[in-house]
């Protein structure tokens, strides 16, 4: 069994970070933790870090979640457990549509039933913890609208005013 020393020193060698109270960037396979979620800002916190990175995209109703994919292929699975067939774009799927799958059972049972993230959760979480937050924005579809509306999102949870938040837009 690792240490809390240990599990730490093993955080800092895979992820991101400017420094143990600087910055977790998603999750890290030595923990197999899912990331973009809850589950990792909470752990990045217990683990000391006081700055998370997360990946913001926009869902066809117009909600805010955190995926770095486009699809959610490589983090979501069935019910079940099973790979899903086909490719589900973030974009072209309602929350309603996305969250019939599992988040968390690709990383273990301990993580079965989760849900895709909704931005104003994690924001939410980020600020009860004192949290700061970098928000990578991924554009691929993005409209004026969306992009006001993830504003929106970090302006409802008082961020700006608590903590800084950064934003990044990539294409």
């Amino acid at each position: 069994n690792l240490t809390e020393h240990d599990k730490i020193e093993k955080v800092k060698n895979t992820v991101k970070f400017i420094s143990r109270t600087g910055l977790f960037h998603q999750g890290t396979s030595l923990t197999n933790m899912p990331y973009d979620c809850l589950v990792g800002i909470q752990s990045a916190n217990d683990f000391g870090y006081d700055t998370v990175r997360v990946n913001v995209r926009m869902t066809s109703d117009g909600v805010a979640v955190l995926s770095h994919d486009a699809t959610i292929n490589s983090v979501a699975r069935n019910t079940d457990g099973t790979a899903i067939s086909g490719d589900i774009d973030i974009a072209t799927h309602t929350l309603a549509e996305l969250n019939q799958y599992d988040y968390g059972i690709r990383y273990g049972a301990q993580y079965a039933g989760m849900k895709i993230t909704e931005l104003s959760d994690a924001m939410a979480l980020c600020k009860k913890l004192g949290m700061n937050v970098i928000l990578e924005i991924k554009p691929d579809t993005l409209t004026a609208e969306e992009f006001d509306s993830i504003l929106g999102d970090v302006v409802d949870s008082s961020m700006i005013e608590y903590k800084h938040s950064s934003f990044f837009l990539y294409s």
